[in-house]
């Protein structure tokens, strides 16, 4: 069953959950602001980055970048319930989904340099829309799959599940 905690809970608390629950995956979600006002995110990164799947969806996903040493900047323009046509690799949690495929952005920020250890899995014109870490099961997209502008976001967060489980059975 899934459990929701605030970007204010604790790291501590999160530790026990993981202890407890052995949940197969972290989801960082979007929100307001910017990684670095984004309550715990950045200490939960560092602390599960080794231990569970990650997937981080619009702030989450930045996060992810500024993280692992890349930057998030001001966005070349405030994309607020725009839909838009992103290109993907057609691999990970973008296998079997139409390429292009129709997302739904609601961001004014957005990666401005990637670090070398996440790999680009989409773009809309020169923006990353989705990243993988190269040695990781930690995935991150900048639109929101879970939104109505995205058709295809059940089969990506499908794709998601079937990876991090995958990556659990291996890691157990």
């Amino acid at each position: 069953m899934p459990k929701v905690y605030r970007a204010d809970t604790p790291l501590e608390k999160l530790k026990k959950i993981e202890s407890e629950f052995a949940p197969d995956l972290l989801v960082i979600s979007p929100g307001p602001g910017n990684p670095s006002s984004a309550g715990v995110t950045l200490e939960a990164i560092d602390y599960f980055k080794d231990r569970l799947p990650i997937f981080g969806v619009c702030l989450g996903h930045q996060a992810l970048v500024q993280y692992f040493g890349g930057t998030v900047g001001h966005a070349p323009k405030v994309m607020h319930g725009k839909s838009s046509r992103v290109t993907h690799n057609e691999k990970g949690i973008f296998e079997g989904v139409e390429n292009p495929l129709q997302a739904g952005r609601y961001h004014s920020l957005c990666a401005t340099k990637m670090p070398d250890c996440l790999k680009v899995t989409a773009e809309y014109e020169n923006i990353v829309m989705g990243l993988k870490h190269k040695d990781k099961p930690i995935f991150g997209v900048q639109f929101h799959p879970e939104s109505i502008l995205t058709p295809a976001g059940g089969k990506i967060i499908q794709n998601l599940l079937n990876i991090s489980l995958k990556a659990r059975r291996i890691a157990l």
